[in-house]
């Protein structure tokens, strides 16, 4: 697992337990606290060890992002569990103007911790006019490319980068940005020079 689990997609999930022998063979029960799961009817404990059992299953729909709180009854044993619940990352400024001959950062966001946060964001694409560039970091500009991991971070931990537009850029030149989490949770803004 990833840390957490999207809104937006549904996702496996493996729990690994402490059992006792009774329980990794006794009939498994699986419940959320928001969403719901795939292909846990049925289920039982996989033993892994002496002591350790592990269950398999989808995750989907969850209503909100926070956490979601599961629990694992085998038998009269339960165990629990939370995992954190991400909705698509942020781009801050969202679209918004760059004038001509300045430039600004772009930090990418979502609600989960900073220590997550930079690991939860897989990278960004860009597609730019010729006047109006995308920097990250000191990798350099990035435009066409296919997904690129973001090498720069604030202080507070969120992936940035830098959008420039060049000196006489022509209204309407503009950078298109789409950013992507981990499990392909996207957003997308557009950064244009002013008429």
């Amino acid at each position: 697992m990833q840390g957490y689990l999207p809104t937006t997609k549904t996702s496996p999930v493996v729990i690994d337990v402490v059992a006792n022998e009774e329980a990794s063979s006794a009939p498994l029960t699986i419940a959320t606290s928001q969403g719901g799961t795939v292909g846990s009817t049925g289920l039982s404990l996989q033993r892994t060890s002496d002591t350790t059992a592990r269950a398999s299953f989808v995750f989907s729909d969850p209503t909100k992002e926070g956490t979601a709180s599961i629990v694992v009854q085998a038998g009269m044993m339960s165990a629990s569990t939370t995992i954190l619940v991400a909705a698509p990352p942020t781009l801050n400024p969202p679209s918004t103007a760059v004038v001509a001959g300045t430039e600004f950062a772009v930090f990418v966001s979502n609600a989960l911790p900073p220590g997550l946060r930079i690991d939860s964001i897989a990278g960004c694409i860009a597609t730019t006019s010729a006047e109006v560039e995308v920097r990250n970091g000191a990798a350099g500009a990035f435009q066409g490319e296919g997904l690129t991991p973001l090498v720069d971070q604030d202080v507070a931990g969120h992936p940035v980068f830098r959008v420039h537009a060049f000196p006489g850029a022509a209204p309407k030149a503009a950078a298109k940005v789409t950013c992507y989490d981990t499990f392909g949770q996207s957003v997308t803004e557009t950064y244009s020079v002013p008429e």
